[in-house]
């Protein structure tokens, strides 16, 4: 998804277009104002100008092109190194994402929609409780730890 992003899916009202996304279908999603602040200053102070309609250019030996995959899953790679955290894969943030909107008590209806899943099964399947999550939600919850 992040890879086919062009100049163009960036809308004015503070959303992006997403082409072709899961199932081959389009959809439209918020983007928040921090990340709008930092796409604009990637444009203005990083990409620079470029023949290329995509948003996202990366560049080896002087040559510059679109990100691709490979080029994404490279840089997480080389930023996990430089975080001195484990590798992950651009699934690991989409699964956090995913997690986090649950945890934060997003609708599941609303996560569906945002991360073009067609089925809730798969928000199911993104969405990874934390022991904290967990053990918080017991408390709150559990008749023995009512309040009465």
């Amino acid at each position: 998804m992040l890879c086919n992003l062009e100049l163009t899916d960036l809308r004015d009202d503070g959303t992006v277009l997403i082409r072709q996304g899961k199932g081959g279908k389009d959809r439209i999603v918020p983007v928040s104002r921090q990340v709008r602040i930092r796409i604009n200053r990637y444009l203005r102070q990083e990409r620079g100008e470029h023949e290329s309609q995509a948003l996202f250019l990366c560049g080896y030996a002087g040559h510059v092109r679109a990100m691709n995959r490979l080029s994404l899953r490279q840089l997480i790679e080389r930023l996990c190194d430089k975080a001195g955290v484990p590798h992950m894969t651009s699934r690991s943030f989409w699964r956090g994402m995913v997690t986090e909107m649950d945890a934060n008590a997003v609708s599941r209806k609303v996560i569906q929609q945002l991360m073009g899943h067609s089925r809730m099964k798969m928000v199911d399947t993104y969405s990874k409780l934390s022991v904290h999550d967990a053990i918080e939600a017991h408390r709150k919850g559990s008749p023995l730890s009512a309040k009465r």
